[in-house]
């Protein structure tokens, strides 16, 4: 899909996402300002800033959160074949940590 029409059936706590919803985006320093092309958060309103790693932050969150048990099923990769692929290159994956 075209770049602004690839997201399909964005959800808020379960309701369609409506056009003038406020929300609370986390990003790295490098989207924030703009580069790679994503201008449309250059100037947003900070809300809090933090000079740690991403990795950090990440492993601070998943060391006092466990990860769920099993998937919510919150999400899915489109199309089909996409889907095929990722789950045959996941069967590689394990086949080759089983040799190793």
């Amino acid at each position: 899909r075209a770049p602004g029409d690839r997201i399909q059936n964005l959800r808020f706590k379960g309701q369609p996402l409506k056009e003038d919803q406020p929300l609370r985006i986390a990003l790295n320093n490098y989207r924030a300002g703009g580069s790679g092309g994503y201008t449309a958060f250059r100037g947003a309103k900070l809300l809090w800033r933090s000079y740690e790693d991403m990795r950090e932050l990440i492993i601070r969150y998943y060391s006092e959160n466990p990860l769920p048990a099993k998937p919510d099923e919150n999400w899915k990769v489109v199309p089909e074949a996409a889907q095929q692929q990722l789950a045959a290159e996941a069967r590689a994956e394990g086949g080759r940590q089983q040799t190793q």
